[in-house]
This record gives structure tokens, C-alpha cells and sequence, in this order.
């Protein structure tokens, strides 16, 4: 073995500290600190089930980074993503298995080579461990010469997030570690291609901090089990631990600040916060609104019945009540609408699928050549204010000229009453109304693998079908929510 490379892999593994963190620990943790703790210390017993939607996002990542690194570096050799089933087991001894892969990538950076993909480095007496998606070659000095490397991590998101940059920034602090040189500068590339520098020293001390927090977990220390932010595979575990503590996080839609205002106050279950009135949490600093929601939320989901808000809010008499959904593929790209019309007479339900790539134009055409035969109606949808299935579809179009009228019902609804359940999903909240869905456990990652098996093969009209189907009752679930709500007096005809 070339003596400088013998010499700076005795150093980057030799005097081993007891914990070992890798990028992904640092992604994680941004993302769920409890999640952390659980692939540390929690039973795999306790794991979640195989997961659509997951599968689908760790594929698309793992395809996405495929192409990008053939397209920029296709002389460069790379691990291929192979699609296989995940398997937990302990190696013998890891720490041997990660200096031998050092010693191969330090081969190559002691050569000079202009890049290397996805090496698998280490810089054990601080524990770290990971392999950056690119190292690529730079002019100035480190240990290996008149040259050092820098890190370029690929993400499929548009949107850098802080847990893609934080991750970027732990591999620049080992890449310096093992060279002797940290670089000023690191690298994302986002899902549209861009090229994006990041200063080191502008993450630095906050890289610092995550890694203290971090150590402080692999030595025990669980952190709060927040419901619904737990990360695929420890997401079900976390919201049971959430639900047996009785977290206030079960409050759908609190807000961080107002949760830390109120655990800061001695108030961290639910029940807690029933000691207390509206009054008495405004007094603490909340907000009026939000104090009055969420006293009235909590008492929902301790009664197990719906709480109103207000006296019975006015809708529109209109002939006709339509119920419009809209089903997007992981790039936002929509791929079906359907349309529930309903009036006192009768009931159609309109499926219009997109056939092909760069068809979903016909989406919004055939809907509104559909909508010019009804009159006197209001229109229905589950989703965010400001961004209706319309307005995406004509953005889709770049025409911000069409312009149709839709009421937000889950706006609607949670300004009403205060339902019995952890989050305000449609399916959740359909479900306790009493919607019964033709797949129980259906879900949008489920859709999108149908629709994607579809568009591979027309004839499997199976997939077609559950997309159909799928799509259907998440109408019929907000036609149901609306007829409840109706008959329970939360809300009145005008």
C-alpha cells in the first residue's frame, strides 16, 4: 500500500469513537428526532408495514440521481440503485468493511482522478460515516497534493430543504477531516438540475449543534414522539407513542411555537390542557383563535364527538352540488380529475384520465366543456385555500385566466366544527362520518403505482379501475362530509 495512503487511513479509523453517525442520522434527524431514536433503540418488530408511497419516493430519488450522474458523468463509475427488498441485520465487524471502502476511495484521490461517485468515506474518531453522491476535483493545496475535492449531493426535490443542506454540510466536514482541507464551499443540485453553492461556515455551528444532539440521542436520550411526524419506518411507532402519551401534538394543525408556549407553561398532554378555558390560555400568551381551537379540538378528541364552533354557517341553494377531485403523480403532474355532480334527481360522476405524456392539458378542457352544460351550481373540493384542482391544472397551462369559483370544504368544515380525529384527511374525517372506502386501506402512493402500471400497458384495466374507483369515492367522501354536516345542523342552506 502507498505509505500516504496507509498513513491517512490509520488516521481516519484508528482511536474510533464509541457512536457512529451517518449523513442519513443527520437527514433523519432533522426530519423526526424520534425517528432517530428509534432506529437506535426500538425493536424492528415495531417497523411499518411495506408503504406505497415511500417505495415510490425512494425510487423515484434512486432514479432521478441514476440519470443525472450517467448525463454528467457517464465515463464515471457508480453503484447501480437496484430495486431490492430491505433487510436488517447487524455485521460483524462495520468498521472494517467502511476502512476498506476508505482505502479504496483514497486510491483513487491520491491518483488525482477529476471525480468520484457515491464513495463510501469515513472519519471514524468523530464516528462519521457516509457516501456523498460526487466529489469532484479542485485547484489547492491538501494532503493529497496541489489539489483538493469538494462535495455535490443530488436531490430530486425542486426545494432545498434544510435537512438536504445539513447533510451536504456533515459530509464537507468529514471530506475535510480525511483531506486536510475543509472546502469554503458545498454543492446541490435540486431536482430541476440547478447547481447551487453553499457556504460551509454559514452551517457550521449549526452542523456542530445537530451533531451534540445527535450523540446525545445514541447515548438514550428519547426525544418527544410528535404525531405525524414520524419518518417511514418508524412513523406508525411514532404516533402510537404520541397517542399512549397523550401528546398535544394530536392536535391537528398546532403549531410548534404554540406547543412550546404551552409545555413551557407545564402543559404537554391533552389533558393538561383541558385544566384549562380559552381564558386561561390567552392569559399564557395564545393567541385568542387559537386558544378557543384548540380547547375545542382537544375536547373532541377526549369526547370522541364532534365540537361546533359557531352557530350553523350559511351555504348556497344551488340545483346542483359538484364534488371535483384532482390526482397528482409525485412531480405534481396531474394525472386524473373527476367530477361528482349531484342534484335532487340524479347523480353522475365524470372520470377524465390523462392517455399520455404532455396530455394533461385535455384534463381542464374536457372539464370545463362538461361544466358549460350545468348551471346553478357550487363546486366542492378537499385541499389548500388559494390553490384549487383548477387554478394547478391551468397553471399547468400557464393560463391564469380561467377562473372558476370552488369552495374549500375541508376550509369550510374545520372553520365549523372540530372533528374526533388526529388530522383533518379526508378519508379520516369521511371515515368517522361513517364513508365506508372500496379499498380500506387505500392511499395516494397505491394510485400513483396503479396509474404508473396503467400508462405502461393500456390493457390493464384492473389498474385503470382502482384508479377510477379510487378517485370516485374520494368524491362521494366530500359529498358525504357535506350531507353530514348538513344534517347535524353545522351547516344550513341559505
Amino acid at each position: 500500500m502507498h505509505y500516504d495512503i496507509k498513513n491517512t487511513l490509520v488516521r481516519c479509523t484508528k482511536d474510533a469513537s464509541i457512536y457512529r453517525i451517518s449523513g442519513s442520522d443527520v437527514a433523519l434527524f432533522i426530519k423526526s428526532p424520534f425517528s432517530l431514536y428509534c432506529k437506535n433503540f426500538v425493536d424492528h418488530s415495531e417497523m411499518d408495514p411495506y408503504d406505497y408511497s415511500q417505495d415510490l419516493f425512494t425510487r423515484h430519488g434512486h432514479d432521478y440521481e441514476d440519470r443525472l450522474l450517467n448525463k454528467k458523468y457517464p465515463d464515471v463509475p457508480h453503484k447501480k440503485h437496484i430495486r431490492k427488498k430491505q433487510t436488517y441485520h447487524t455485521q460483524r465487524n462495520p468498521d472494517k468493511t467502511r476502512a476498506r471502502n476508505l482505502q479504496k476511495a483514497l486510491r483513487r484521490m491520491y491518483d488525482g482522478v477529476e471525480s468520484l461517485l457515491e464513495p463510501q468515506l469515513c472519519f471514524l474518531p468523530w464516528g462519521m460515516h457516509g457516501s456523498p453522491d460526487i466529489l469532484e476535483r479542485r485547484v489547492g493545496e491538501s494532503d493529497f497534493g496541489e489539489y483538493h475535492y469538494i462535495i455535490k449531493e443530488i436531490k430530486s426535490s425542486r426545494k432545498i430543504k434544510r435537512g438536504h443542506i445539513m447533510q451536504a454540510a456533515f459530509y464537507n466536514m468529514m471530506l475535510g477531516e480525511i483531506q486536510g482541507h475543509i472546502p469554503d464551499i458545498f454543492h446541490l443540485l435540486n431536482g430541476a438540475g440547478d447547481d447551487m453553492e453553499y457556504s460551509y461556515e454559514l452551517y457550521r455551528e449549526d452542523l456542530a449543534d445537530i451533531l451534540t444532539k445527535i450523540i446525545k440521542i445514541k447515548e438514550g436520550f428519547m426525544p418527544p414522539a410528535l404525531y405525524g411526524r414520524g419518518i417511514f419506518p418508524w412513523s406508525n411507532y411514532c404516533d402510537k407513542t404520541a397517542m399512549h402519551n397523550d401528546d398535544l401534538s394530536l392536535i391537528s394543525r398546532m403549531e410548534d411555537s404554540t406547543r412550546r408556549t404551552l409545555e413551557q407553561n407545564g402543559i404537554n398532554t391533552i389533558t393538561k390542557l383541558l385544566n384549562y378555558n380559552a381564558e386561561g390560555l390567552i392569559k399564557l400568551k395564545i393567541k385568542p383563535e387559537i386558544a378557543y381551537y384548540c380547547i375545542t379540538k382537544a375536547t373532541a378528541l377526549k369526547t370522541g364527538d364532534v365540537v361546533g364552533f359557531r352557530d350553523a354557517a350559511p351555504i348556497s341553494s344551488t340545483a346542483n352540488a359538484i364534488f371535483l377531485r384532482l390526482d397528482e403523480g409525485l412531480n405534481g403532474e396531474p394525472y386524473m380529475l373527476g367530477m361528482l355532480i349531484r342534484n335532487k334527481e340524479s347523480e353522475e360522476y365524470l372520470p377524465f384520465v390523462v392517455e399520455g405524456p404532455g396530455q394533461h392539458h385535455k384534463l381542464l378542457s374536457k372539464f370545463l366543456l362538461r361544466l358549460k352544460d350545468i348551471s346553478d351550481f357550487e363546486i366542492y373540493y378537499w385541499g389548500s385555500d388559494g390553490e384549487t384542482p383548477i387554478t394547478k391544472l391551468a397553471q399547468k397551462q400557464d393560463d391564469t385566466d380561467i377562473q372558476v369559483p370552488m369552495i374549500n370544504l375541508q376550509s369550510l368544515a374545520n372553520g365549523t366544527v372540530a372533528f374526533p380525529t388526529y388530522r383533518d384527511r379526508l378519508k379520516l374525517v369521511s371515515e368517522w362520518v361513517g364513508f365506508k372506502w372500496s379499498d380500506a386501506d387505500a392511499e395516494w402512493g397505491k394510485g400513483v403505482l396503479m396509474y404508473t402500471r396503467y400508462i405502461q400497458d393500456v390493457t390493464r384495466r384492473a389498474c385503470l379501475d382502482y384508479i377510477v374507483t379510487y378517485n370516485r369515492d374520494s368524491c362521494l367522501a366530500m359529498a358525504a362530509i357535506l350531507d353530514w354536516l348538513i344534517k347535524h345542523g353545522y351547516l344550513r342552506r341559505a
